[in-house]
């Protein structure tokens, strides 16, 4: 991955691997106030112990306004408290990367891709929401009821949250639902795990493929645990009540239903029967999108880019 890196200090102790038996948990720490400038300490610690490390992680947050409604992101622990090495993406820490500080999810992230963490990514996720406040996924934004997903993965608590159409492409979002917290009681909270992203043809969603996450992020890890619950292709993951709801969430128009031929053929039919617009350009690549030959989201001047072919073909 670009830019991705490592940043750690040269300890013996900080080798890979490692089993980590106690923790990780929260625990109410002596540290409040400000910390650094738009940063404040929260009054939690992360501690966490095993055979070749120990740590405790002292937790800052944002201050001021961001504070009213903060992302897991905006929440930070110092480097020098961290003992083992962490993958990190420098473009995304447009804060941390000043202030020696890296995001708590990463550095979560690391540990749970790395060492061997006897406690469970879903209970350790659990006590954050209920330890942090933070937003979720902003989702969902549709109701999973049926469920949508095969048997073994609803069970596992994930659920699709969220169908978007693209152009000729459809993406299905699956979040892990956690347990409501005391906090808010009867509503569950979203971690997004994973995206599959399908290119439907004659009312069928396809194999589809999936849309990987950074590896610096929890959906890293529930993305991955959610594919071994069940091998195969995305549509493999997907129940039958899930790909009906999908492709009803999916508008068809020529440049779904046509074969890349007949779609082909069908734009060089359209040039040839519009001769009065062959010296207007831009007027004829927004009739041939009016008319559902290019999706709604293609560009005119990509459309334009195309014509002269078009019109060699049509007029030999």
């Amino acid at each position: 991955m670009n830019g991705l890196k490592r940043r750690h200090k040269a300890a013996a102790s900080r080798k890979s691997g490692a089993t980590i038996s106690l923790g990780p948990y929260f625990l109410h720490s002596a540290e409040r106030g400000p910390f650094q400038p738009r940063f404040k300490w929260t009054g939690w610690a992360l501690e966490l112990a095993g055979d070749a490390f120990a740590a405790r992680m002292s937790i800052c947050g944002p201050s001021g306004r961001q504070r009213t409604n903060p992302y897991l992101s905006d929440y930070l622990v110092p480097v020098e408290q961290v003992p083992f090495r962490v993958a990190y993406i420098r473009s995304a820490l447009p804060e941390a990367a000043h202030t020696n500080l890296l995001p708590l999810e990463t550095v979560l992230t690391s540990l749970y891709c790395n060492h061997r963490v006897s406690k469970p990514l879903e209970t350790f996720l659990q006590e954050l929401h209920e330890a942090l406040p933070f937003k979720d996924c902003d989702r969902p934004r549709v109701k999973d009821d049926s469920p949508f997903l095969a048997p073994v993965v609803a069970a596992a608590g994930f659920e699709v949250v969220d169908f978007w159409q693209y152009g000729s492409g459809l993406e299905v979002s699956i979040a892990w639902a956690c347990p409501a917290a005391a906090r808010s009681p009867g509503r569950k909270f979203y971690y997004y795990a994973a995206a599959a992203e399908f290119r439907p043809i004659n009312h069928t969603l396809g194999k589809g493929r999936w849309v990987l996450p950074c590896e610096t992020i929890f959906a890293h890890l529930l993305g991955r645990k959610l594919r071994s619950l069940q091998r195969g292709d995305p549509t493999d993951l997907l129940s039958e009540a899930g790909q009906q709801a999908a492709l009803a969430h999916f508008k068809w128009s020529k440049t779904t239903l046509l074969t890349r031929k007949e779609l082909k053929q069908a734009r060089i039919d359209f040039v040839r029967q519009h001769p009065e617009l062959h010296r207007q350009p831009r007027e004829l690549a927004r009739a041939l999108r009016a008319a559902e030959l290019y999706s709604e989201l293609t560009e005119l001047g990509a459309i334009v880019k195309q014509l002269p072919r078009m019109l060699e073909e049509a007029n030999p």
